[in-house]
C-alpha cells in the first residue's frame, strides 16, 4: 500500500467519527496508510471511544485497521471534564441500542503500540491527534526516542484568541489534560502542526464534500 503513513489518536465522539470517515476514504484510495487508531479518554470514556471507533470502521467496511485502547483518564485526574450534553453519554448521541463487536481490539496498550509503529518506520509516520494528548504524553515519557522517530505531528487543540468551547476561554482537548499538552509541546523535536479551535470554526465541510 502506498501513501503517507498515519496513526490516528482520537477520543471518538461524533466529530472525530466524521474525521475518521474522511480519513478512511483516503486510506482506501491509498492516499494515506492508516497504521493504527489509538483511543483515549475525552469526549466520552475510553471504553466508549473504542466502541465508537469500531462502529465507524464497521460502517466504512474497514475492519483491517488495527485499534488500540489507551489512557482512561488525564495524567492528573482532578475532575472529569467530559460534558455529556456535547455527544451524549456514549459519545455518539445515545442513539444506538445494539452492541458492536469489539473482539478485534488489539491487546497491546495504545502507548506501546504508538512507539512500536514509529520505531518500525522511523521518520515516516505522521501522528494525528484529535483528542486530549494523554496517550502521546505517556509515550513521550516512556520512550525517549519516540519524538525523534515521528515524522510530524498534527494536533487539533488549543486556541489563539481565548475563545473557548468547554469554558469561555478554554478549548476542550487542551483543557482535558493540560499537563500532557505541556509535555508534548516541550519535548517536540519535529515539525508540529497545531490546528486551534478558531481554525475549526472557520472550516465547514458540506454534505457534497462528504459524498465526494
Amino acid at each position: 500500500m502506498t501513501g503517507t503513513k498515519v496513526v490516528i489518536d482520537c477520543d471518538a465522539g461524533i466529530d472525530d467519527a466524521l474525521a475518521l470517515i474522511i480519513l478512511i476514504a483516503a486510506h482506501k484510495q491509498e492516499k494515506i496508510q492508516i497504521k493504527a487508531i489509538t483511543c483515549v479518554n475525552g469526549n466520552t470514556s475510553v471504553n466508549n471511544v473504542v466502541k465508537n471507533v469500531f462502529r465507524t470502521l464497521d460502517v466504512c467496511k474497514a475492519a483491517d485497521i488495527p485499534v488500540f485502547q489507551g489512557a482512561y483518564a488525564p495524567l492528573l485526574c482532578i475532575k472529569n471534564a467530559v460534558q455529556d450534553y456535547y455527544h451524549g453519554n456514549d459519545g455518539f448521541g445515545d442513539v444506538y441500542d445494539t452492541k458492536i463487536d469489539t473482539s478485534k481490539l488489539e491487546q497491546e496498550h495504545a502507548v506501546h503500540a504508538l512507539n512500536k509503529i514509529v520505531s518500525e518506520y522511523p521518520n515516516e509516520v505522521n501522528v494525528l491527534c484529535m483528542g486530549p494528548l494523554t496517550n502521546i504524553a505517556l509515550v513521550v515519557k516512556m520512550y525517549p526516542k519516540f519524538m525523534e522517530n515521528v515524522k510530524q505531528f498534527y494536533i487539533m487543540g488549543g486556541n489563539t484568541t481565548a475563545r473557548g468551547n468547554i469554558t469561555p476561554q478554554a478549548e476542550f482537548n487542551f483543557y482535558m489534560d493540560p499537563e500532557s499538552v505541556h509535555i508534548v509541546l516541550n519535548n517536540n523535536k519535529k515539525r508540529l502542526w497545531l490546528l486551534p479551535w478558531e481554525t475549526c470554526l472557520k472550516s465547514r465541510i458540506s454534505h457534497v464534500c462528504i459524498l465526494i
